[in-house]
């Protein structure tokens, strides 16, 4: 009878740990033997933050967009309306925007002539013309996205927008053109 009892206690205890360490454990069950045996499981599904940037496009400026601004004190503008998809419960991203200058600065480039800087906003808004300004490799504060898919579905949800002081288009040299590589990386933390 004494190792009946401690077979007893020592099955208790062991349930009582398996109970306590998590559902999982008991999460099958198993069939028996006969005409028919059912068992069952239970299916369960993780996946890690994902986010995905959709919709851009090249940002040209013409000389009618320089033309007005040349020996002003304003800035020409233009904007892209993009979409930003996150997984994360709040619909949370940040974007770092760098530029293809030295140390990830935003300019414009042709040749030996100067480079042209350029400033870069973002809205998490789509349909604007103003944002908060992004600095040159530098992580954004934490930015919110309506999307419920990838791609939105062909909608938007962000716009981007580039700007070009007066007093730096006055120092583009004619019918010369001037290049750069914007690039945007969406993280989904």
């Amino acid at each position: 009878m004494c190792n009946n009892y401690r077979t007893t206690i020592r099955f208790a205890a062991a349930l009582f740990f398996a109970i306590a360490a998590g559902d999982s454990v008991w999460a099958a069950t198993q069939g028996t033997a006969g005409v028919t045996s059912t068992g069952s499981i239970t299916v369960s599904a993780t996946i890690s933050s994902r986010v995905d940037v959709t919709g851009l496009s090249d940002i040209t400026f013409a000389d009618s967009d320089l033309g007005a601004v040349v020996n002003t004190s304003n800035q020409a503008t233009k904007t892209a309306n993009v979409c930003i998809w996150s997984n994360n419960s709040d619909k949370s991203y940040y974007i770092t925007a760098s530029g293809s200058g030295t140390s990830n600065a935003f300019t414009l480039a042709n040749s030996t002539n100067p480079t042209v800087p350029y400033e870069v906003y973002w809205s998490a808004t789509s349909g604007q013309t103003s944002g908060t300004q992004l600095t040159a490799g530098t992580k954004s504060s934490k930015l919110l996205s309506t999307a419920t898919a990838p791609t939105c579905g062909g909608g938007t949800t962000a716009t981007l927008i580039v700007g070009i002081q007066g007093s730096d288009a006055n120092s583009m040299l004619a019918s010369t053109t001037y290049t750069g590589t914007l690039t945007l990386l969406v993280t989904p933390n």
